[in-house]
């Protein structure tokens, strides 16, 4: 079990469930740039260029979780001063914000 839903007070490890958020889906993509009419003779063109795209999308990425009465606390689930036990079923989500970027 994990996230402090043993019963009993100690520091346990956080639970890890993966939680659906807004990202950016990055690649890229090589593309031909064909030299303009009058171009400087520093100008690259007239030959294949990798080209950054971008895109709004739904990545996964990792949470840590709590049992009701527990916190994350240095990388653990510690008990709440006022909690002694809990039975492990209510858990609590802790706030652990992180960017996912996925390549194609």
């Amino acid at each position: 079990s994990c996230g402090g839903c043993f019963d009993v007070p100690y520091p346990q490890k956080p639970c890890h469930v993966a939680q659906a958020t807004a990202c950016r889906q990055e690649w890229y993509k090589m593309e031909f740039v064909p030299c303009p009419v009058y171009s400087p003779l520093t100008y690259v063109c007239n030959k294949y260029l990798p080209r950054k795209h971008s895109r709004a999308s739904t990545c996964e990425v990792e949470v840590q979780r709590c049992c009701k009465g527990f916190s994350v606390k240095g990388g653990l689930c510690i008990a709440d001063d006022r909690v002694e036990t809990t039975k492990g079923q209510d858990i609590k989500e802790v706030d652990t914000t992180m960017l996912a970027t996925t390549s194609e």
